[in-house]
């Protein structure tokens, strides 16, 4: 996963991820391309999303679901396990 997020964030392979989005979703190339652009931002290269990537994602459910309960990113996702292994990543010696 960790490969792929890095891959997606290569400005060097942007091209052939809109080729592919494109024809995966049997879509014009412009539209994949914009597609790609608003989703980016939601996916960081180490496997966490940022918090106000997240924060807008909620925002957006919540006008189109109709949805009053207020709730946060915490809320969601428990970010415990990736935190736990990026740690034992960093440490020396690894």
């Amino acid at each position: 996963m960790l490969t792929t997020l890095a891959y997606l964030h290569n400005p060097a392979n942007r091209n052939e991820v809109v080729q592919y989005i494109a024809a995966f979703h049997k879509i014009d190339p412009p539209l994949a391309e914009k597609a790609f652009t608003s989703i980016l931002p939601s996916f960081s290269k180490d496997g966490t999303k940022p918090r106000q990537a997240v924060e807008r994602e909620i925002e957006i459910y919540r006008e189109t679901l109709k949805i009053a309960k207020t709730f946060t990113p915490d809320d969601l996702e428990e970010m415990g396990l990736l935190k736990k292994v990026q740690d034992v990543l960093a440490r020396p010696g690894r």
